[in-house]
């Protein structure tokens, strides 16, 4: 008797594990746990896409800046010709974009898309024919100052060339790989590019 109470409990407990595993693989397998992990990923393909509309140029421009005090001759007078390198990297700060999915329409919705902007300029500035005056000498003030005139220049070339063009160009063909794949997995997407004057940010 006793052995055979041991074995029916023994028995009883293998029953209720068994039915405690079921009960949570059930649970995992609802739609709701599924519905909020295809949410993530499908957020992050669209930020992933979203993030590669951006361009970069090269440019490499000279400046010349010359200063004197009162008179322009070689004692009062300094000058210096720079060589300007630089990178500057335009695209789209959608660090603020709305994201909306809506699972029963299986639509994906895009606030308004901002337009494209400076995000980064990295410029090498080389030294060449630099002359000082005895009473007139570059300081770390002068240098600052040229640092900042320097990455104005490139600022200002960069606001008048195609960089923001083939940045909204190259976010369009982002947005049709973005659309043709949603739509092969019978979602759509809803988009508006606000289009204005370029951002120097």
């Amino acid at each position: 008797m006793g052995k055979l109470s041991k074995n029916f409990i023994i028995g009883g407990l293998i029953l209720v594990m068994l039915g405690l595993v079921w009960f949570i693989g059930y649970k995992m397998a609802q739609p709701n746990k599924h519905i909020s992990v295809s949410s993530d990923v499908l957020l992050e393909s669209v930020k992933n896409v979203l993030k590669l509309g951006t361009v970069e140029g090269n440019f490499s421009e000279i400046y010349s800046y010359t200063d004197y005090n009162y008179y322009d001759i070689s004692l009062l007078r300094k000058k210096v010709l720079i060589r300007v390198k630089a990178k500057v990297l335009v695209g789209f700060n959608l660090d603020n974009l709305q994201i909306n999915i809506d699972h029963q329409a299986k639509k994906v919705r895009l606030g308004k898309i901002p337009p494209a902007e400076i995000l980064a300029i990295d410029h090498n500035l080389d030294y060449y024919d630099i002359t000082e005056g005895v009473f007139n000498s570059f300081g770390r003030d002068d240098h600052n100052m040229l640092q900042r005139e320097t990455k104005g220049m490139i600022r200002k070339k960069a606001m008048t060339s195609d960089l923001f063009s083939r940045a909204e160009a190259e976010l369009n063909q982002h947005l049709k790989v973005l659309e043709d794949l949603l739509k092969g997995s019978g979602w759509e997407i809803e988009y508006n590019i606000k289009r204005a004057d370029p951002i120097e940010g």
